[in-house]
């Protein structure tokens, strides 16, 4: 189905952004206002499926909701002013009642669309190619002053969108495109229609000493953003605050004129006065304080004078809690009711050698490619991205996807990277992350396989300290928060033997805090494999989520003309056991602690949920004329029990109840301190 979204955005690559209106409202003033607004971009056009199934959803769903959209893809993730995309394609217009020119507007023959009040329409020209922001600028304003349009000509403007509900009023009305209309014009035609030059320097009226306007900088100081979502009561008071903001945060005067323009109390009491009212309004707020520079000394000469030294323009990001706008998790993999894999977030698929941790992994990636992972992207196949450095694509990673079913040319496999000189070089996350968020925009990719993820942390990183585990995480994490894509990272236990994921995963506990998600994938020694959630910060984890059985099926690929065996990851039921069972190779198995231990499993028990210092217990058992060795080795076998490092400058060791002892000794299961406690 084509809407008009398809129209307006064509094959342009950029962010679309909608915004929400939530539960509208008549004020004291009888002007309608919404008791919650929020805003989301969705990249164009690799999640044009995913923007229209959720507005289905949200329209199934029977909620007061408005919906806007801005008619110009966006360069980032933001809807301002500045970050409109260099090509823009229609021209639109707020027509709120009778036209001003009705011959202009019959000549015009625009797309037309009912806005769900009576008389008003919104209005899109088509041009014959595209013009930039400063042109469409310039086009845009004289055709809602011609026609009779409001405000709204401003390239993040927001328009109601077809398809959805118009709430004013009650029974809601439908916002529609009406039959007809749609003439594409020439650019020069219609410039010459409005009377404007195209070709001629925008003029500045007013200011016979202004200062040129500059973009605003890509990320607003808290200062200024809180004076642009504040309530307005007084235009006047509202411009001189925001002005007053952006020079307090240190913003240069052509810079706050940009911000300004962007703003529409100003814009509607100044309109073309406006730079010279930002400027004539900065003269009067007070300048920022200057900020103390060091000293330096020049040559061997003490007494020569200092030279200052620019100071680095830090400024804390500052957000109010009431702008935050909660959002439910989005799942790339849930069971039912359970969420497993989220989007936007970085989890990690552990266990030993050989259980099926890549083949889980290409089982993921193979469904998302034809639209058959349950969760949020099932019914629309996506693009995935695999980085596997310690397999073969040829011998490894393509028969394993051609034998998973996936549509090969929506899986994209990370390489490494080149120059001119050297056409073949290692991937280095910490150098590379934007050349992989690149990939990540240009491919709509919403997963992205690490296989190994400690790879990341190529370069000298001690993997057993917790700071350089969260330093070569840290980007990983931002990357998926800003793409909204899955990472998932493939990690393996070390050789202990535990009931506990934690202790078992290689390295620093700074992995299992960092990542929002662990899968552990674990086999019995009867050979049967068992997928447990033993960390999910976003859904339910642990005993509480079923855990799946699974196998390896054996799928025959055509390679060089005979057919090759390769496994494929295949779910076959669910098992009671814990997790902690399963690791400890079942609950009928374990044996109670033996007399020389359960004195250790008393004294943890009694100061739960407070851990217990290692050195405490080594010197109780050395009373009772132990070795210590022998008894935290059986400790940790027993599964009741787990040491582990705490964080601090100094590293300790602590004892602490796992779940199951906790239930054993009669007490509430606590997280253990990689869980955040």
């Amino acid at each position: 189905m084509t809407t008009l979204l398809d129209v307006v955005f064509a094959d342009e690559r950029g962010f679309a952004a909608l915004a929400f209106g939530h539960d509208g409202y008549y004020d004291e003033n009888g002007k309608y206002d919404h008791r919650t607004w929020s805003e989301a971009r969705y990249r164009w056009p690799a999640q044009r499926d995913e923007l229209l199934r959720q507005l289905a959803q949200l329209a199934g769903a029977g909620e007061r909701v408005d919906v806007y959209w801005c008619p110009a893809l966006r360069t980032i993730d933001e809807r301002r002013k500045h970050s409109a995309v260099d090509r823009l394609h229609f021209l639109w217009a707020d027509l709120d009642g009778a036209t001003t020119d009705e011959p202009l507007l019959n000549k015009l023959d625009p797309i037309a669309v009912a806005s769900g009040t009576d008389g008003h329409r919104h209005l899109y020209v088509p041009l014959d190619r595209p013009v930039t922001p400063a042109q469409h600028r310039r086009l845009n304003r004289a055709l809602a002053a011609r026609i009779g349009g409001d405000h709204k000509w401003s390239n993040e403007a927001l328009l109601r969108l077809p398809g959805t509900l118009n709430h004013k009023s009650d029974p809601p009305t439908p916002v529609e495109q009406l039959p007809g209309g749609g003439r594409v014009w020439n650019v020069d035609e219609i410039a010459a229609l409005l009377d404007v030059d195209l070709t001629a320097p925008e003029q500045q009226p007013h200011t016979a000493a202004h200062t040129a306007q500059e973009a605003a900088p890509a990320e607003l100081p808290y200062l200024v953003r809180a004076r642009l979502d504040a309530p307005v009561t007084d235009r006047s008071t509202a411009h001189h605050a925001l002005v007053g903001a952006c020079r307090s945060s240190g913003l240069s005067l052509g810079q706050a004129i940009g911000v300004v323009a962007g703003y529409e109390p100003s814009v509607e009491k100044y309109g073309d006065r406006l730079p010279f009212e930002v400027e004539r309004c900065w003269e009067k707020v007070d300048p920022p304080r200057p900020v103390a520079t060091p000293l330096r000394v020049v040559g061997d000469d003490e007494h020569a004078p200092s030279a200052p030294v620019a100071a680095p323009a830090r400024r804390l990001r500052i957000v109010r809690a009431s702008a935050v706008v909660p959002k439910a998790a989005r799942w790339l993999w849930q069971t039912g009711e359970y969420g497993r894999i989220p989007l936007g977030e970085v989890s990690v698929l552990a266990g030993r050698g050989n259980v099926g941790k890549s083949p889980f992994a290409l089982w993921c990636a193979a469904r998302l490619t034809r639209g058959e992972l349950p969760g949020e992207l099932f019914g629309n196949p996506v693009d995935v991205l695999i980085y596997a450095s310690e397999d073969s694509h040829e011998h490894t990673t393509v028969p394993r996807l051609t034998a998973a079913g996936a549509d090969l040319d929506r899986v994209h496999l990370l390489n490494g990277t080149e120059t001119d000189e050297d056409p073949e070089m290692p991937l280095v996350w910490a150098r590379d992350i934007d050349l992989i968020r690149e990939a990540i925009e240009q491919t709509g990719a919403r997963l992205l396989v690490i296989d190994p993820l400690i790879d990341v942390h190529r370069g000298g990183a001690n993997t057993d300290r917790t700071d350089d585990v969260r330093a070569g995480l840290r980007p990983l994490v931002a990357l998926a928060h800003r793409t909204g894509t899955a990472i998932t990272g493939i990690a393996h236990f070390n050789k202990q033997r535990t009931g506990d994921v934690a202790t078992l995963l290689s390295g620093s506990h700074g992995l299992r805090d960092t990542v929002r998600a662990v899968l552990a994938f674990v086999e019995r020694p009867d050979g049967e494999r068992v997928l447990g959630q033993d960390k999910n910060n976003l859904g339910r984890a642990g005993d509480d989520v079923p855990r799946l059985t699974y196998d390896m099926a054996s799928v025959d690929v055509p390679i060089d003309g005979a057919p090759v065996s390769q496994p494929v990851f295949t779910i076959t039921g669910t098992t009671d056991d814990t997790l902690s069972d399963v690791l400890l190779g079942g609950a009928a198995d374990r044996a109670d602690l033996p007399d020389d231990t359960a004195w250790l499993f008393e004294l943890v028990a009694a100061g739960h949920p407070l851990p217990l210092h290692a050195k405490k217990c080594a010197d109780e058992a050395e009373s009772r004329g132990l070795k210590w060795d022998t008894v935290s080795r059986k400790a940790r076998r027993s599964g009741l029990l787990v040491s582990r490092q705490e964080r601090g400058a100094v590293a300790n060791w602590v004892w602490t109840l796992t779940d199951d002892g906790a239930r054993r000794a009669g007490k509430t299961p606590t997280p253990t301190e990689v869980d955040g406690a």
